[in-house]
């Protein structure tokens, strides 16, 4: 009960940090992007810590791979900006948060085929 509840708060802390970056700014389209920016690179470290506390390989592979969309994603910042960076910036978030799905999906399906 008590691991709940702390996860809880933390959980709460996180989102009113995230909260509390994204209103920095004063215009939507700044916001927009600085959300996709937060939210995204925080699916990226989850991915990198699932793929260094349990050495599944998968995760190594697509942690690199969502990397490499965030380069682009960057890259193209400096001289694209507006939509094109924010649909960059999205597909790179959510490539980030179906890699963690696949990877817990997986690890969910191998704890279930060996015995205890």
């Amino acid at each position: 009960m008590l691991t709940t509840l702390f996860r809880a708060a933390q959980a709460v802390i996180v989102v009113a940090v995230l909260v509390a970056i994204v209103m920095v700014f004063d215009d939507w389209e700044y916001r927009a992007t600085a959300a996709l920016a937060v939210f995204g690179l925080i699916a990226t470290l989850l991915l990198f810590i699932r793929w260094q506390d349990d050495e599944n390989k998968l995760a190594g592979r697509l942690w690199l791979v969502c990397m490499a969309l965030w380069a682009i994603a960057f890259g193209i910042a400096k001289f694209v900006p507006g939509v094109v960076l924010q649909v960059a910036m999205g597909a790179a978030l959510v490539f980030a948060i179906v890699a963690l799905l696949v990877v817990s999906v997986r690890e969910s399906r191998a704890r279930r085929r060996t015995p205890a």
